[in-house]
């Protein structure tokens, strides 16, 4: 797996450096994906160059975002809450 896990890393950070990109950010939604994603582009462009935002549904639990916090800090990752997607757009239109 750490071969799988190194070669992704490389790839992101080609990815970025091709493209021009010093930081990324992460929408996240709380699930194991989201985890492992994040975890990639912090091992791919560091902490520092990484931010998260959380993408909370109705259907998320307080513990799902007390953890999406807990992991931003940790990862000392800049991090950012959008509302649910239908009441956004509601407060757009």
């Amino acid at each position: 797996m750490e071969f799988y896990r190194q070669q992704i890393v490389l790839g992101l950070k080609d990815y970025a450096r091709r493209c021009g990109f010093k930081q990324a950010v992460v929408g996240s939604s709380g699930g194991i994906d989201s985890a492992l994603t994040l975890a990639l582009a912090v091992h791919a462009l560091g902490a520092s160059n990484v931010g998260g935002i959380t993408m909370p549904s109705r259907f998320s639990s307080e513990d799902i975002r007390l953890d999406e916090l807990a992991r931003a800090r940790y990862g000392q990752l800049r991090q950012e809450s959008l509302p649910d997607l239908p009441q956004a757009v509601h407060l757009i239109c």
